[in-house]
């Protein structure tokens, strides 16, 4: 019978002295601990989730959700689409411009009686035949000017402006009615979805740093998709699109920049400068736009804008601000809102336009040097003296909740869930469906740098 004893050398050895190295590789029992805390090095500020905060959210019963909107103004005018010259007092036969038309060209504003009013010659006359419409885009109707000593020619491009049914003598018999038009848009809800699925022997493991109080991977994990749904949410809202190339029966949304690049102000620019100001503020005043907005920028915009204010104001003079409780004066150049020409612009920076924040990308794509004001508040309307008044939100974030579940609907499965299954582990599922309203996307508007 062999036995073997084993190896008890070498039980110690010499150094000359203890060390850090010895401890760490040497005899490799230091413990390395851990901070009980996680960092997360990068942030974003949702304005989906701010709109929300503000009650600006709409339940829809339908994926598909429509609203109607007035068409311009109370007042109409149309265009001369040549030139016609006629002598003082004489009669014009002007033919109605492109854009002037309305249902595919069969109607248009001039009527018998109707009075129009030359904004370039000043000069006021009457529609004093009834007008030709027979046509398609291509209506013609005569103009005879009130005064015989003045002259109703008219130039190519010359915006004649209704100034509605007045002279109309002594026992006048009924005019045509005039109708404002009415636009009627539409978006569609879409889905938004996330899904986690962690092993049981995953969320067994206990990792060194904390999240929500726990050293549970899960909650870190959750912690994160929710994160990230907030984001991808601002994504649908804003940037969404109608799809017409997807593998499967579904029409996507389009979110706040389609309906602006489509029926909102666009307007471009070489350099920021108060005279960037002064014309986007004429745009704004055209279209009856509010007095605030919010001015959301990504950085390459907000920077120019920024030193423009700095350089353009005061005469770049510095601006100091003194905080009560510190010594010294601290240079503040950072402006949080401008009012300028009536009209208050907020000033920020917005994460989803970055793409260098977001991404960590070069940051040279399309949303360089890329701006989007919105208005602030709500739309009201009131139809009579006790009619009630309507109010609605600029922006609405509409939503469906489809079995009438929750604006976010969450289930788990799996073993190790109460949804049930054979699998160990658990599956957390979240999905909404979105879609945004924008109402009077004439008053948005959209700056991008070139």
């Amino acid at each position: 019978m062999a036995i073997t004893i084993p190896n008890s050398t070498p039980a110690n050895f010499s150094d000359p002295s203890i060390n850090r190295y010895g401890l760490i590789s040497g005899l490799n029992i230091v413990n390395v601990h851990a901070y009980d805390r996680f960092y997360d090095t990068f942030g974003f500020a949702p304005y989906t989730q701010l709109a929300m905060m503000q009650n600006n959210f709409r339940k829809v019963e339908n994926k598909q959700f429509l609203w109607y909107q007035s068409h311009g103004r109370t007042m109409g005018f149309v265009t001369a689409s040549a030139a016609v010259t006629v002598a003082n007092g004489a009669p014009a036969t002007i033919t109605v411009g492109a854009g002037s038309y309305s249902q595919s060209g069969t109607k248009s504003l001039p009527a018998l009686g109707y009075v129009f009013h030359n904004s370039r010659t000043n000069v006021d006359s009457r529609v004093s035949a009834v007008p030709n419409k027979t046509t398609a885009n291509a209506h013609t109707f005569v103009l005879t000017p009130l005064l015989a000593g003045q002259n109703a020619s008219v130039a190519i491009g010359d915006e004649l402006l209704g100034r509605g049914f007045v002279y109309v003598g002594d026992q006048s018999d009924k005019t045509d009615t005039i109708i404002k038009t009415i636009d009627k848009y539409s978006n569609y809800c879409t889905q938004l979805r996330t899904d986690d699925e962690i092993s049981d022997l995953a969320d067994a493991e206990r990792i060194e740093f904390m999240i929500n109080g726990q050293h549970s991977y899960t909650l870190k994990q959750m912690r994160d998709t929710d994160l990230r749904r907030m984001f991808e949410l601002d994504y649908l809202i804003f940037e969404g699109t109608r799809a017409d190339n997807l593998p499967y029966v579904e029409e996507g949304s389009n979110g706040v920049i389609k309906q602006v690049q489509a029926n909102g102000i666009n307007m471009d620019y070489t350099s920021w400068s108060l005279a960037t100001f002064a014309t986007m503020n004429r745009a704004l005043n055209a279209v009856g736009a509010p007095k605030e907005y919010d001015f959301l920028s990504d950085d390459s915009a907000m920077t120019e804008i920024q030193n423009s204010i700095f350089t353009e104001i005061n005469n770049g003079g510095i601006i100091y601000s003194q905080p009560g409780k510190r010594g010294g004066i601290d240079l503040d150049r950072d402006y949080q809102s401008m009012t300028i020409y009536k009209r208050k612009y907020n000033l920020g920076h917005y994460g989803l336009f970055d793409e260098q924040t977001t991404y960590g990308s070069t940051g040279l794509g399309a949303r360089n040097r890329f701006s989007l004001l919105m208005p602030v508040g709500t739309t009201s309307t009131s139809y009579g003296e006790n009619s009630p008044t309507v109010s609605a939100p600029r922006l609405s974030v509409n939503y469906q909740t489809p079995f009438n579940q929750n604006r976010w609907h969450v289930k788990e499965n799996g073993l190790h869930s109460d949804g049930g299954g054979t699998k160990a582990g658990r599956i957390i599922t979240t999905i909404g469906y979105f879609g945004a309203e924008v109402i009077g996307a004439q008053q948005f508007l959209i700056a991008k740098g070139s």
